[in-house]
């Protein structure tokens, strides 16, 4: 049971943090202490780790330039410091107002800042940042490119991917801003971040600089919107800016200079969150392109196809992934549910523990937790309890707020083990069905496939398939098999 607790553990610090470097922390003498790369910081203020991120960006720029910025007029300051100060009159008011305890809502401000310094976290605690990087940062002019690139980095950091910066003075050939190898595959990718400035979109000219330059590698081209613009494309469920991009992109594809350009990945995001600093909930996107990659060009494909497509290209799907679950920062340094940050008890339901419970006859008796159930809307959960003369019976208990919130967040791992039903929701495409069998059959022998399979009409040519084609391939079957009559009830 302690493996699997640790497993647990593991899992939910993942869904929180990625598959970079965890969050290294500790307590001592009432300070929280953070490693980051190689460097220690402590202090007494930090309760959670935003709290920790609030302080980062004037720890990494420096008391003295931070200090310098802020005795400037307003209008004069850096934009992080604008930033800043914004962050805290919200955090201010929203305290003022609502009193101590209540969540305070993601304003522009709040997140345009906080997604800066955990970026720059994440990227210092990953590898050694360049002073060129930072002096570049505190640079109004040079800020917007450089505020990208450690976006950018960040993200495939988190992702799983290790990174190699590219020397930046060294003037001699054209270079791309880092080389990037995902950890699972080994695939290693030349990357490109790219950001508008300006009143249009110029895709051609982004792309153009950043295809035009040496490398050995595929290309993955980030690209930022940097649009303000809140309406969705007309009718598309997406961000204007979104679409707007995926259209240039098209027609590029077929310009001729475009035409003389290599395959890339396009990557665009979409975050009005600097635009528009007093706004609360602001909405977000990602865009995936493949520049002259035939893979993901328009056009029908079967179940299948779109499987087999997903998996060749899988760390950049992968990416995308990870983009939009890990956005959410977290804020707890252990990877607890936030409902459990700033000292609230952990939750108290673990299966394989010992505890009391009303046993069959009333009486009270020990007994351990096998399993549970949360009903949300009775604010309970169901268990079932092992007593010491083997009888296994259902004991209802009360959860608190916090424990329903916790939950909320991670359904899977709330009891202590991993439970990947727990939580999932009932799969309405083709690949959610298809990912929803392949948990259960990838792992399944040759023999058992085909076995599942034997009735096909073209057995003998599955029967010529590896074991993981195979798995796909039923896989698939079984998914067309589910969504055939919802089809046939739209």
């Amino acid at each position: 049971m302690t493996l699997a607790r640790h497993e647990a553990q593991e899992f939910q610090r993942r869904e929180q943090q990625g598959l970079g470097r965890p969050i290294i922390s500790t307590e001592y003498h009432d300070h929280r202490v953070i490693a980051v790369g190689q460097t220690i910081h402590f202090s007494q203020k930090w309760k959670t780790f935003h709290d920790f991120l609030n302080d980062y960006p004037k720890i990494v720029l420096g008391k003295e330039w931070w200090m310098s910025e802020g005795n400037k007029p307003p209008e004069e300051r850096h934009r992080i410091l604008t930033w800043a100060v914004r962050s805290y009159e919200h955090a201010k008011a929203h305290m003022e107002q609502m009193g101590p305890g209540v969540a305070q809502p993601m304003t522009g401000a709040i997140g345009v800042y906080m997604r800066f310094a955990y970026d720059l976290y994440s990227l210092k605690h990953a590898v050694e940042v360049q002073k060129l990087l930072i002096d570049r940062i505190k640079c109004p002019e040079n800020f917007p490119g450089a505020l990208y690139e450690v976006q950018v980095a960040a993200a495939l950091l988190r992702a799983g991917f290790r990174l190699q910066h590219q020397d930046e003075t060294d003037r001699r050939t054209t270079h791309v801003e880092f080389i990037a190898t995902d950890a699972k595959s080994g695939a290693t990718y030349a990357v490109e971040a790219k950001r508008r400035e300006g009143r249009r979109m110029n895709v051609n000219r982004q792309i153009h600089r950043a295809l035009s330059k040496k490398s050995d590698h595929p290309r993955i081209v980030f690209i930022d919107t940097n649009d303000g613009r809140l309406e969705l494309g007309r009718g598309r469920p997406n961000p204007v800016a979104l679409v707007e991009a995926e259209n240039l992109l098209k027609l590029y594809e077929r310009d001729p200079t475009g035409q003389t350009l290599p395959q890339a990945y396009v990557i665009v995001t979409y975050d009005p969150d600097e635009h528009h600093l007093d706004a609360i909930d602001l909405p977000s996107g990602v865009l995936l392109w493949g520049f002259h990659i035939e893979d993901f060009h328009p056009g029908p494909k079967t179940l299948l196809q779109q499987v087999k497509i997903r998996r060749r290209h899988a760390p950049v799907f992968s990416l995308l992934e990870s983009m939009q679950k890990h956005r959410r920062i977290p804020a707890t340094f252990d990877g607890a549910a936030e409902a459990f940050s700033g000292g609230t008890p952990k939750a108290r339901l673990q299966v394989g523990q010992r505890m009391e419970v009303p046993g069959p006859n009333g009486t009270q008796i020990e007994a351990t937790l096998e399993s549970c159930v949360v009903m949300p809307k009775s604010r309970e959960a169901f268990c079932v309890v092992r007593s010491d003369d083997q009888q296994r019976f259902v004991v209802k208990i009360p959860l608190t707020d916090d424990e329903l919130q916790a939950h909320a967040q991670h359904p899977k791992t709330f009891f202590g083990v991993i439970d990947k039903n727990a939580g999932r929701p009932r799969p309405k495409t083709g690949l959610d069905w298809f990912d929803f069998f392949w948990e259960t059959y990838s792992s399944s022998t040759k023999e058992k496939l085909i076995e599942l399979m034997d009735h096909a009409p073209d057995v003998e040519r599955l029967k010529q398939m590896t074991q993981e084609d195979l798995a796909y391939e039923y896989c698939a079957q079984m998914a067309n098999a589910m969504i055939k009559p919802q089809m046939g009830r739209m």
